[in-house]
């Protein structure tokens, strides 16, 4: 860029300054924050690797220092990677089975002439704790049903809704228009009744296939007031 500056009876002037216009070039690494493996483990990861910058990055070259070299093989070299684009770095780790119990800082580096960027993890090495089980045979195969085991408060859920149930057919056959109220006393009351049943203070009726008469026997009160309003026989 050059300036000349000038006025009428002074001498003119003029000074140059060179600029350059260029396109930004910016990488983005990702990676865990933590890789932990065992001792005679063996395990795939991938890191990310995504080009930022306005223009497409050439002859990328991809190294993983921190961690021995006799632990991981990867691919290390990424001809172009274009504008915006993304691409996946698999790394796949060899752990041996006398390996020290450690944490090393990785550092992950992608460069070439042009850029560099890199990204720290943490990578730990872990005792091989996996235990070993033993499966026994016999000579002849044997075959057992086994039924699976329930849970007590399950079985009185089953039984409180037979039973809820039930007097709800019986209710709407006697079309019974009751308050909200009497309806919560009579849910609390049948609440009440499995309580005892749970408890073992009332017998168990669970082989009794007559609902009608376990309502009836279980909450008189209730009965005596559907037939007082209803008539008996209905």
């Amino acid at each position: 860029m050059i300036l000349n500056t000038e006025k009428t009876p002074y001498l003119s002037s003029n000074d140059s300054m060179p600029f350059s216009v260029f396109k930004n070039r910016e990488i983005v690494i990702i990676t865990p924050d933590t890789i932990k493996l065992n001792q005679g483990q063996n395990f795939t990861q991938d890191f990310s690797i995504t080009n930022t910058g306005q223009a497409d990055l050439f002859d990328l070259n991809v190294s993983l220092t921190g961690i021995p070299s006799n632990y991981y093989n990867m691919t290390d070299y990424i001809g172009r990677l274009k504008q915006n684009e993304e691409v996946k770095i698999y790394v796949k780790f060899s752990i041996p089975a006398d390996a020290d119990n450690k944490t090393y800082s990785a550092d992950l580096e992608v460069f070439n002439s042009e850029i560099k960027q890199d990204k720290i993890f943490g990578f730990t090495i872990g005792k091989n704790d996996t235990v070993t089980s033993t499966i026994q045979t016999s000579a002849s195969p044997i075959g057992n049903f086994i039924l699976p085991k329930l849970d007590s408060n399950i079985v009185y859920i089953v039984i409180f809704a037979v039973f809820c149930f039930s007097a709800a057919i019986i209710l709407k056959k006697v079309n019974i228009r009751r308050s909200r109220d009497d309806i919560k006393i009579f849910l609390f009351d049948i609440k009440n009744y499995f309580e005892k049943v749970k408890s073992g203070t009332v017998t168990e009726f669970r082989n009794q296939s007559d609902y009608k008469k376990i309502i009836a026997s279980a909450f008189p009160k209730a009965m005596k007031n559907l037939e007082d309003e209803y008539g008996k026989n209905n």
